[in-house]
């Protein structure tokens, strides 16, 4: 829905992302592969106040609220929320060098089941420089096999003041660092 890249920027406050796709009678459809708001390519968002919420049905696959992908790009995501509903649909990722600050209140809720190929993972960083930055957050994954946060091959999740609820996740953990120098760090936080 929102894409920054090649160096554009995005920002607004009180912004409502709603991709919750429905049939002429309302009927929920399913849906695959929808990105709330993206930065790709160095592209920055910026976003105050704002509500994210992806649809796609509980039989959808990978849709993501907030996306970050490559060295230079940035969403900073300060109050308001992210919600995805579908198997393997992640929160927040930032991936390849991508970074991601969240903070003033937000919370992030994913209540998908897994995918064949990731848990519905409330905030996944993935990959060296991939950063997520949190404070004041509030986290809460569903899912078989969601992680409230979420580190692989080398990136790095720091959390301050966060609550992290993972306690109807079965197979899910508070905090997962996977791979070499992968890294999360939890500061004036609970995980339950």
């Amino acid at each position: 829905a929102l894409l920054a890249r090649d160096g554009g920027q995005l920002s607004g406050t009180g912004v409502s992302v709603n991709l919750v796709p429905k049939a002429a009678n309302g009927a929920i459809v399913t849906a695959n592969n929808m990105t709330g708001v993206s930065a790709q390519a160095g592209g920055q968002v910026s976003l105050r106040d704002s509500a994210i919420t992806l649809g796609g049905g509980v039989n959808g696959l990978n849709n993501q609220g907030l996306v970050a992908v490559g060295a230079g790009s940035r969403i900073d995501f300060l109050g308001g929320s992210v919600s995805t509903q579908s198997k393997g649909s992640i929160a927040a990722l930032a991936q390849d060098g991508g970074k991601i600050t969240l903070g003033q209140g937000s919370t992030l809720t994913t209540t998908g089941a897994n995918s064949p190929t990731t848990g519905s993972h409330a905030l996944k960083a993935d990959g060296v420089g991939s950063q997520i930055s949190a404070s004041q957050i509030s986290v809460s994954t569903k899912g078989t096999q969601a992680n409230a946060a979420r580190a692989e091959n080398g990136a790095g999740i720091d959390l301050d003041a966060a609550t992290l609820d993972t306690g109807s996740a079965v197979y899910g953990h508070g905090l997962l660092a996977m791979g070499s120098n992968s890294q999360i760090s939890l500061n004036n936080g609970s995980v339950t």
